[in-house]
């Protein structure tokens, strides 16, 4: 169940999003994944309860992370509707290592109104390991064919 703490929606659950172990999460496929318009981030489920991750792997060292909006709106809706538990965004490094996790109610309030960029998987963020916009103009990131 997610809870309000200081104006910021938190997670009451006890998931460790470190470790995604597979006995407890299921990862769906790279094609489901681009069939739903989440590429390049990729949605974990809970084996037992109706939790989901959407996770952003780093596009490489010393850059940022490709949220796709699509992934983030449809998981928001999901919530909304009771489809699923709660939703997290966890962004991990290019190597796999665990960054940072949040909520995607919280997510979504800090990038809704936030310029998209457009690429060949659809419209997407760039972020920061705060879940911070940031420019989608930036030559470092633009580099990455998403």
């Amino acid at each position: 169940m997610t809870m309000i703490r200081n104006g910021e929606r938190t997670s009451n659950r006890v998931h460790n999003l470190v470790r995604l172990h597979p006995k407890e999460w299921a990862a769906t496929s790279r094609e489901d994944s681009l069939n739903r318009g989440w590429y390049p981030n990729r949605p974990f489920v809970h084996r037992q309860t109706k939790d989901m991750v959407i996770n952003s792997q780093r596009s490489g060292v010393g850059k940022h992370w490709a949220l796709s909006y699509k992934a983030l709106h449809d998981l928001v809706k999901a919530e909304q509707e009771r489809k699923i538990e709660q939703a997290q965004v966890r962004l991990t490094e290019y190597d796999g290592r665990y960054v940072a996790s949040q909520t995607v109610q919280n997510v979504w309030r800090r990038l809704e109104h936030a310029p998209l960029s457009i690429g060949q998987h659809g419209e997407y963020w760039w972020v920061d390991e705060h879940f911070n916009a940031q420019d989608p103009s930036n030559p470092n990131d633009q580099l990455i064919p998403f």
